[in-house]
């Protein structure tokens, strides 16, 4: 069988479904049928079916060839405005549902998100639509929810394409899998949760395939710095932490109950403050370093944030060190990080210095 029939076979059944789109379809079924089939807003699949389209085909090659020419307009169109996604049809939305109805468990969803032919369907447009409104609606009321999707989007990213676009999934699902289990810590503290984010952001560090790309590693330990930092800070006060500490701690109970019976309280365990704290300075550290303008900014704003709380909690902190930080962060961030600015400013007053 020569290259060209073999790529035929391969995607005949993406064929097929290319073919419906001129099958006198209404414009919602048209929509019904990309979205329930993600795989055909791929760069890179459309591309490979346009070398599957013979030059001198037919009406049917012409069809196709046309076809796959709307279907990467649609692509560029999404890209520019993603809100025209239509959320919810998808492969993981579908099993997303049966594991909020209860029909199945979170176990059995990873199971079937992890199989190829979900893998197959992670085109780069469907992964930002899912990551964003998992991050937007991570700290919401359906956190739990949410904490779910993003279990299922990690476990449908092991089976991406080996490819430049499955690299970007692989990436874009890994970074907003640890900004989802931060917004589920700061509801409730679960060791569980906090070891699997721990987990996925650390395994990428000394990837192969991230090797030299400052942009992802930069991202990736300003996560893990958020990880150990914005459980033990968000919503709290310097004055009185002990007692919010202690009631933050009181959630987990409060939200699973019995459910818990027999779970080792090792896997339920977070770390304590200042380890937390410390370990956030240490990623925030090296996060700095790699990071650039806005983001930067961002994770000398985060350390400053670390520090003050050790300072807090009895921990020795230099005064000067965290003016200098103070004083960087502002260097770099953006006018438009009004409160994140608001706060270096507040931090120089502290020490006695302006704020510009």
């Amino acid at each position: 069988m020569s290259a060209a029939a073999e790529a035929n076979a391969f995607f005949q059944d993406d064929l097929a479904l290319v073919l419906r789109l001129s099958a006198g379809i209404s414009i919602e079924e048209m929509k019904e049928l990309v979205f329930t089939h993600p795989r055909l807003l791929s760069e890179d699949r459309v591309a490979a079916l346009l070398t599957c389209v013979p030059s001198s085909g037919g009406e049917q090659a012409n069809i196709i060839r046309s076809n796959l020419e709307f279907l990467q307009n649609v692509q560029a169109a999404l890209f520019q405005q993603p809100g025209q996604y239509l959320f919810g049809i998808g492969p993981v939305e579908r099993i997303w549902d049966r594991v909020k109805q209860g029909e199945i468990g979170v176990a059995e969803g990873e199971r079937l998100a992890s199989q190829a032919d979900i893998g197959a369907e992670m085109s780069p447009i469907y992964v930002q639509v899912l990551c964003r409104h998992a991050v937007n609606s991570s700290d919401g009321e359906d956190w739990w929810d949410i904490l779910q999707l993003g279990r299922l989007l990690l476990a449908a990213s092991g089976s991406a394409a080996l490819s430049r676009e499955g690299q970007y999934v692989r990436e874009r699902i890994a970074i907003d899998f640890i900004d989802i289990s931060c917004d589920s810590l700061i509801q409730v503290p679960d060791g569980r949760v906090y070891r699997k984010a721990l987990e996925v952001g650390t395994s990428w560090l000394g990837a192969e395939s991230v090797a030299g790309n400052d942009y992802f590693l930069g991202a990736m330990l300003h996560r893990l710095g958020r990880l150990h930092l914005d459980p033990y800070t968000s919503d709290r006060r310097l004055q009185g932490y002990e007692h919010q500490h202690a009631m933050w701690l009181a959630r987990l109970e409060a939200e699973y109950g019995d459910e818990l019976i027999g779970v080792p309280e090792e896997e339920l365990r977070v770390p304590e403050p200042v380890d937390a704290l410390h370990r956030a300075d240490n990623y925030l550290k090296e996060a700095v370093k790699l990071n650039e303008g806005n983001s930067k900014g961002k994770s000398l704003r985060a350390r400053v944030q670390a520090l003050e709380f050790l300072e807090a909690l009895g921990e020795p902190v230099s005064g000067q060190e965290l003016i200098d930080l103070a004083s960087q962060a502002l260097q770099f961030l953006d006018e438009g990080s009004i409160q994140q600015r608001l706060a270096m400013r507040a931090t120089l007053a502290s020490h006695g210095r302006p704020g510009r």
